[in-house]
């Protein structure tokens, strides 16, 4: 696609949303968010120096050297599903089926799929769209181009949030369902995800063992980003009643890549991750990766609830680690707070802390959602990565002193992707353990689906200085 067309969307030029400087942040927070895959391609805080996200340097090498998953959003339904024919029942009475395409591994469908036609890794253009234009697409949602809208082009929601207008945005989609009679998920969709950079508040409260822990560290917050989901089946798609849906960003995080001086300190190891509910338990999964229904309770190895007393920052990534590394779906009943403004906080992700020094930087994230995926990227090369097989060449606030171009290496990012659990509308042992008022996993004709995930950025000013 030509950059020159000036009336027409560019897949790779991102959408820059920017909260400036505020009395408890001295810096201001951007987020570059790309119109291809709706992928969050930067976090930058601390004037430009720090950039919170792993992944390329180059926008288009999210598509060109293909799904590595570094910031995109996954839909329609995220991590990995059965392939072929499935049926399940909602709504006490009914019964559904869909029936999947395989990608991503023998008898799985994984992150929505393949993309449409056949499309090689790589191959392909992104489809060619009108500024303005909600032009309709099929596939998984990270090949598909999304259209920025304008105050008054919005359905879904009423407004485009409150603040600076240079700090939020919502993005849109039109999602074409697979034709009756072939494989695919069924329906067409309308998605629109507002994207919002929110200031901290003057004065928090500390009544969580969280918060008192950021605030006795002498951390203070930047802000937050924030991003709502909602979604709708349109009336063209009378004959379905209901079609699996399970929307998340495919994020990951390294808050020490900007730091790095050797190979060692660009990996995630030493991060601490903590997860904040009371009641939390993993996904089994058979040999596809596939959830079995069953949950398990946390052991040495995912023990990412300690208690506060005896690690407060959370479990080192690195310790009892298994050696494939992490890539698990972590659940947990319904919070309080689901059904309001304010969401729960369910996680805490660190920068390497010890007992006589805080974490640089940490990372609060809330959500409604009922689960949370850990994949500590062991799957990418070891280092030195090759670009060309690691999705790209590393960023240049994460290259260290006269390195070559690399891509990003093993364990270079620890993705945490909200949502619901795998296979959750197939499982009804799922549906009991995380006490939802009704069955998740699935959106239902004249219902609008929402899903809410905020992530708070604090900065331990001691640790700046």
């Amino acid at each position: 696609m030509s950059s020159q067309s000036p009336d027409y969307i560019n897949p790779f030029e991102p959408v820059v949303l920017r909260l400036a400087s505020t009395a408890s942040a001295s810096s201001p927070l951007e987020v570059h968010v790309l119109p291809y895959g709706l992928t969050i391609h930067r976090l930058v805080i601390d004037d430009g120096k720090e950039d919170l996200i792993t992944g390329p340097e180059s926008p288009s090498d999210h598509h060109t050297l293909g799904r590595s998953f570094f910031g995109p959003i996954v839909g329609r339904f995220a991590n990995r599903l059965p392939a072929g024919q499935n049926s399940f029942n909602y709504d006490s009475t009914e019964v559904g089926s869909v029936d999947l395409p395989e990608w991503g591994g023998d008898g799985v469908c994984h992150h929505g799929g393949p993309a449409v036609g056949g499309e090689q890794e790589g191959a392909g253009e992104p489809v060619k769209a009108k500024k303005g234009q909600l032009l309709p697409q099929r596939g998984p949602f990270d090949r598909m181009v999304w259209t920025k809208l304008e105050e008054g082009q919005m359905q879904l929601f009423d407004k485009l949030a409150e603040g600076e207008p240079q700090s939020k945005a919502i993005f849109a989609l039109h999602s074409i369902g697979a034709p009756a009679g072939h494989q695919g998920f069924h329906g067409d969709i309308r998605i629109e995800v507002r994207i919002a950079l929110k200031a901290a508040k003057a004065e928090q409260a500390e009544t969580t063992s969280h918060t008192k822990l950021l605030h006795d560290s002498g951390a203070s917050s930047s802000g937050s980003v924030s991003i709502e989901y909602r979604a709708s089946l349109l009336p063209r798609s009378s004959e379905v009643q209901v079609t699996p849906f399970n929307l998340t960003h495919h994020w990951g995080f390294n808050l020490t890549a900007s730091q790095a001086k050797d190979e060692a300190s660009s990996r995630i190891d030493d991060h601490q991750l903590r997860l904040l509910p009371s009641d939390v338990g993993r996904l089994a999964l058979d040999e596809r990766g596939i959830a079995t229904g069953e949950i398990l309770k946390l052991d040495e190895a995912h023990g990412w609830t300690s208690s506060p007393s005896s690690s407060p920052w959370g479990k080192r990534v690195a310790t009892a680690m298994p050696q494939q590394g992490y890539d698990d779906f972590y659940l947990w009943p319904t919070a309080a707070g689901n059904d309001t403004a304010s969401l729960p906080a369910v996680a805490l992700l660190s920068s390497p802390a010890s007992s006589s020094s805080a974490p640089r930087t940490s990372l609060v994230f809330r959500t409604d959602q009922h689960g949370v995926q850990f994949y500590s990227a062991n799957g990418q090369p070891a280092a030195p990565a090759p670009p060309e097989e690691s999705g790209g060449a590393r960023k240049l606030a994460h290259r260290r002193d006269g390195e070559q171009q690399e891509g990003n290496a093993m364990r270079t990012a620890a993705f945490l992707e909200f949502g619901e659990p795998h296979c959750c509308f197939l499982r009804p042992r799922l549906q009991e353990f995380v006490r939802a008022s009704k069955d998740v996993g699935l959106l239902r004709k004249g219902e609008t689906y929402v899903n809410r995930v905020e992530v708070e950025i604090w900065q331990s000013k001691a640790q700046k200085a």
